[in-house]
């Protein structure tokens, strides 16, 4: 309990649950990831996991989901000659290592930051920022997986728009594929954008289409769930006198 632990994140598989965070000074070299499996109960299963290998610097903003009987984590790391990288590693559901740590991103220029990962079937997506690789402020990019951490596909684009900064990248599965949602800084606004992906990678249309009406001012920390045979998006908008919460519903053919 020395220091800070923050940024917690959860996944569940196989009768267990695994809460993973950021805390600092841990690992002997400023930020590191740990982790607690929990049994349904309650109950400890293990003892605390220091999840990242390479301690040196900053390692922060895990993201955790589950896949079968494993659970799989990724964060952002001081490590790959280049400022920030995306790293990943896998635990089988009793919290045995089942992957060593590897690197997700193959473009190391500058920063890769704010990972987040989503089980798809038998396939695994991990989504992030990447700092001037689309040639112009932040862009969203990603990598899929098969189940064994071989890679799927190439690192690939999910923002059409590259002007300014596309950041705060969420995703969900959807029946054929998968859909990411972002902010997009289009002109002086910012605001919510999406695209659907089948399984194999390939965007449903070119463009992203934009989820907000309310265009003034900032809207931001988007989020979206598959419901039902839907799409529900939520974010907050900052309007004029205060942070309001709004959400809209898409049918699933979008």
């Amino acid at each position: 309990i020395t220091d800070d632990q923050t940024a917690p994140q959860v996944a569940s598989v196989n009768n267990t649950y695994f809460i993973v965070w950021t805390s600092n000074n841990q690992d002997g070299s400023n930020l590191g990831i740990y982790g607690q499996l929990y049994h349904l109960n309650g109950t400890k299963y293990n003892n605390e996991i220091q999840i990242n290998t390479y301690t040196n610097l900053h390692q922060k903003n895990p993201s955790i989901t589950d896949m079968n009987d494993m659970y799989i984590i990724t964060w952002e790391s001081y490590q790959d000659g280049s400022l920030y990288g995306i790293y990943c590693k896998t635990y089988l559901y009793n919290g045995t290592e089942k992957n060593p740590e590897f690197k997700v991103n193959t473009y190391i220029t500058d920063s890769q930051t704010n990972p987040i990962v989503k089980s798809i079937r038998d396939y695994f997506v991990i989504v992030w920022i990447s700092n001037a690789q689309d040639s112009s402020g932040g862009g969203i990019y990603a990598q899929m997986y098969y189940y064994n951490c071989t890679k799927k596909n190439s690192e690939f684009r999910i923002n059409s728009f590259t002007l300014n900064n596309q950041i705060a990248p969420a995703i969900s599965e959807t029946d054929d594929g998968y859909v990411v949602v972002w902010i997009s800084n289009h002109d002086t606004s910012y605001d919510i954008y999406s695209k659907f992906f089948f399984d194999n990678g390939t965007a449903k249309s070119a463009n992203e289409f934009i989820v907000n009406n309310y265009i003034p001012d900032i809207q931001d920390k988007p989020d979206v769930k598959k419901l039902n045979n839907n799409y529900l998006y939520v974010w907050h908008s900052h309007e004029t006198t205060a942070i309001r919460i709004y959400m809209r519903l898409y049918p699933h053919h979008q």
